[in-house]
């Protein structure tokens, strides 16, 4: 019995006595209890929430399933999502499930995690073994084919070798990432939200004090290795695209989602092929960067905008200037913004990760003073004279 408990305590408190020892593990028992109650509340809501979703899907209303979320619970939609993954992936292994974690239960649940890392996931716990967020990750990664050394979740937490140790009671103790972390959650609050101008203040200003300790932001290229092929716009940029044209009324690059932060009126997803149909309206697009494929997309949004379909458009795009469809793009709108710095986009799982370079945001439309105004603070933008000429924006 005393070795028993002594081996739960980690070593630093190995000479404790019986007595401390076992107090100790009353915690933790209370604890573990505690934790298997979260996960049956967890599965419970996504029970609720996946009835929801099919009575309004019932209706041909499933896009009024995100607006009621914000209006009648209290968490986020991404809360809520991953609420629904972990139901509708365990929902009926309750019993099995409380050897999670609740962050590995959201992680082999979530889109792009491979089956097979979630059911050996389950069998692991099936033979009593305790399945925490570094065992799902781990899975994860295995089942993914991708080198567990360049998931940059394995950096979080971790002194890094020959790094001195952060001082105890400090800001810096916590690790910085988790301000970038922060500013995520920022970006999701609703538009005009005087907390939200607050929290970027406050996470803003102390990032520029701790800027030596910042670790940097993971680039793009190192998720496209793993696989991570949707990346989404963080509203701060939607918010000025959007203050731009007045509203957005098609996104031909996107998914439910992301079309919570864009809250365009139509939007078309992988599935759809946005490339079939016709684009009308304002415009958002973020299209998918890949040789081939963003090409398309740049020229279907000309062809429409020359057509006279499209009235405005907010192209957002990588500074791949040497591209023949970045100079069509550049040749045919009406002003551009270089931006300052690497926009965070961010994953379906919540992951953020910035672009080796800079970001262009074209612009197609009569209302080029209003987009230079609003883009203006966030980066250099010009408006083009025709070919091989182009006049700064005041």
């Amino acid at each position: 019995m005393t070795l028993a408990l002594k081996t739960q305590l980690p070593n630093a408190l190995a000479d404790a006595d019986v007595d401390f020892a076992a107090q100790i593990e009353q915690h933790a028992t209370a604890i573990d209890d505690l934790q298997v109650r979260t996960i049956e509340t967890v599965l419970k809501i996504g029970e609720h929430l996946d009835q929801v979703h099919k009575l309004l899907a019932g209706v041909g209303r499933d896009g009024a399933f995100a607006p009621w979320v914000r209006e009648r619970c209290r968490f986020s939609t991404r809360t809520a999502y991953s609420y629904l993954g972990a139901y509708r992936t365990f929902g009926n292994k309750c019993e099995i499930v409380s050897h999670f974690s609740q962050r590995a239960l959201y992680l082999l649940s979530s889109d792009g995690c491979p089956e097979a890392a979630t059911e050996e996931a389950i069998t692991r716990a099936e033979q009593g073994g305790q399945i925490s967020f570094d065992v799902a990750r781990e899975l994860k990664v295995k089942h993914s084919g991708r080198d567990l050394h360049d998931d940059p979740l394995d950096d979080e937490a971790k002194p890094k070798k020959n790094e001195p140790t952060k001082p105890e009671g400090t800001l810096q103790g916590v690790g910085v990432i988790h301000a970038h972390e922060a500013i995520n959650c920022l970006m999701r609050m609703p538009k005009r939200d005087a907390l939200k101008k607050r929290g970027f203040q406050i996470v803003t200003d102390w990032i520029k004090d701790n800027s030596a300790d910042t670790p940097a932001r993971p680039h793009l290229k190192t998720y496209q290795g793993r696989g991570v092929v949707e990346w989404y716009t963080p509203i701060e940029w939607v918010d000025r695209a959007r203050d731009v044209m007045g509203r957005i009324d098609l996104d031909p690059a996107s998914c439910a989602q992301a079309n919570e932060v864009v809250q365009a009126k139509l939007f078309y997803t992988l599935d759809d092929d946005a490339l079939a149909h016709d684009w009308q309206g304002n415009v958002f697009l973020n299209p998918p960067y890949a040789a081939g494929v963003i090409d398309q997309f740049v020229d279907k949004l000309i062809r429409h905008y020359v057509a006279g379909d499209v009235r405005q458009a907010v192209l957002l795009t990588n500074n791949n200037t040497d591209a023949q469809w970045w100079h069509k793009a550049a040749r045919t709108s009406k002003a551009i913004c270089f931006t300052e710095g690497r926009i965070a986009f961010y994953s379906p799982a919540g992951e953020a990760a910035s672009p080796t370079n800079g970001s262009t945001i074209f612009y197609f439309g009569p209302e080029v003073d209003r987009f230079a105004g609003i883009f203006g603070n966030k980066g250099l933008v010009v408006r083009p004279g025709g070919v091989g000429a182009a006049e700064v924006a005041a």
